[in-house]
């Protein structure tokens, strides 16, 4: 069998479906919810913790707080040293009123915060009960919902909660 049927095959499965390119972008690294200033959201300490991944993470105390700018130096009370991170992300506080733009300490006014929709769920949807082919059996019956409901706007968070449940049920086929 040739390989490229062995890939069509595979396709087949509903279990491969992730396996397809399904070209949509990819909404973890859509960043224009942050207006092109993801500062705004992740301060200096919060890059420092995300660098560093340790919560403690702070802005090294001997910086001015101009220069994280151009090059971001973060220290932890669990590691010796200074690190790195390179230049604050745009939108970055750096100064009374002055906020970090392509690595430079700038009086830029940041754009306007938008308006954020949560998600809400739809109703449940449930499907039959399904004990596969035993007769007289215990079955389960799955109910989804989708966060649809309203759909999330300008935020990264989903609805709260799941979207699938699982009960046991009589499968009196």
């Amino acid at each position: 069998m040739a390989l490229i049927d062995l890939e069509v095959n595979i396709l087949a499965y509903s279990w491969a479906k992730c396996l397809k390119d399904s070209s949509k972008p990819v909404r973890s690294r859509d960043h224009s919810r942050f207006l092109d200033v993801p500062g705004r959201i992740y301060t200096a300490k919060k890059q420092c913790e995300v660098l560093l991944r340790d919560k403690d993470a702070v802005i090294a105390p001997s910086q001015q707080l101009s220069e994280i700018c151009y090059n971001l130096q973060c220290k932890t009370p669990h590691r010796s040293g200074f690190y790195f991170a390179g230049p604050a992300l745009d939108g970055t506080p750096c100064g009374s009123g002055k906020y970090c733009y392509g690595g430079h300490c700038s009086s830029r006014q940041l754009p306007k915060p938008v308006q954020v929709t949560p998600g809400g769920w739809s109703s449940w949807m449930k499907s039959s009960c399904s004990s596969g082919c035993l007769s007289n059996a215990k079955g389960i019956q799955m109910s989804t919902r989708e966060c649809n409901n309203p759909p999330p706007k300008n935020t990264d968070q989903g609805c709260e909660g799941t979207n699938r449940q699982f009960n046991f049920c009589k499968d009196d086929k």
